[in-house]
């Protein structure tokens, strides 16, 4: 069940960022998994192209993330996910824009 859960966080991760127009690190950076108590995040990495960083406005985007769950967890028999987080990480050596989108499960 847990490799399942966690394929489906991925999915649904991936889906939300390539929704943005951004294409997420898969392969070379996974998606992390924590657990907190109850609650597992998962989190996914992706550099945010050069001509989206400008105006990428995190609690946007956690707001978008909210409502694309909200349509997601409406469907019948879908893992029910909630938003958890999104930050936004300028490279300081200059090489761009991160964007960590985390969602959680709570088991």
């Amino acid at each position: 069940m847990t490799k399942r859960l966690n394929q489906v966080a991925h999915n649904i991760l991936v889906g939300f960022l390539l929704s943005l127009g951004i294409f997420p690190n898969d392969g070379e950076d996974i998606t992390e998994v924590r657990d907190y108590g109850p609650h597992r995040v998962y989190t996914q990495m992706a550099q945010v192209p050069s001509e989206l960083a400008g105006s990428m406005d995190p609690a946007e985007t956690l707001e978008q993330l909210a409502a694309y769950l909200e349509h997601h967890n409406a469907r019948p028999g879908a893992v029910r996910f909630e938003p958890y987080n999104v930050q936004a990480y300028m490279c300081p050596c200059g090489c761009g824009t991160f964007l960590y989108v985390s969602v959680c499960h709570t088991a």
